[in-house]
């Protein structure tokens, strides 16, 4: 009977250095995954502030020139960065935009959005137009639009980046061109210059 229980403690003893082995072993991995996962938090943190010191100065850039920056995955499907000039613009927030990134869609002129339509889906790789925009407050506003390409080592398209540029007031003089210009040719030999004085 000694015998065996000298073997029944035999195998507890060894069984409890196992089983604490075992759950030293098992802090051990549970101390190293909290330190990784530390160390992951830590370095995410960075990175996000990082990320966010780029685009405060992206978005002083944009506001500096006074046009709407973008830059959008390859099928327009996720906005990674819209400038807040696009508030002013189109009228609507980029809080919307960043929900719905075709929304900006949604103002283009009834005239002029089959065009755009096309473009995007013929061209990619980037494209170039000038249409119109209906605002909420119902004023027309003229876009000029282009988009470039930013491209990874193997050639791959991994976004688009572009601007709008409210030419508005450039196709407005623009108007006021032609419209003096066939006033002119209208009036051809009927043209008296004076000044003030008679």
């Amino acid at each position: 009977f000694a015998q065996q229980l000298d073997t029944t403690i035999e195998s507890r003893t060894r069984q409890l250095k196992e089983g604490e082995l075992g759950l030293l072993n098992m802090m051990e991995d549970t101390a190293h995954s909290r330190s990784l996962a530390e160390r992951a938090n830590l370095e995410l943190k960075s990175e996000m502030a990082q990320r966010q010191k780029s685009e405060e100065k992206l978005q002083q850039i944009a506001e500096s020139i006074g046009e709407v920056l973008f830059m959008v995955d390859p099928g327009g499907n996720q906005v990674h960065f819209i400038s807040t000039y696009y508030d002013t613009v189109w009228g609507h927030s980029r809080e919307e935009l960043y929900r719905d990134p075709l929304s900006w869609m949604k103002s283009i002129h009834p005239d002029d959005l089959p065009e755009v339509q096309r473009l995007l889906e013929t061209r990619p790789d980037g494209y170039q137009a000038e249409f119109r925009i209906v605002r909420p407050d119902g004023a027309v506003r003229w876009i000029y639009a282009k988009t470039y390409p930013v491209r990874n080592g193997a050639g791959e398209i991994l976004r688009l980046v572009g601007i709008f540029q409210d030419i508005s007031e450039q196709k407005a003089a623009e108007q006021e061109s032609r419209l003096l210009a066939t006033a002119l040719e209208a009036a051809a030999n009927s043209i008296f210059i004076t000044n003030t004085n008679g």
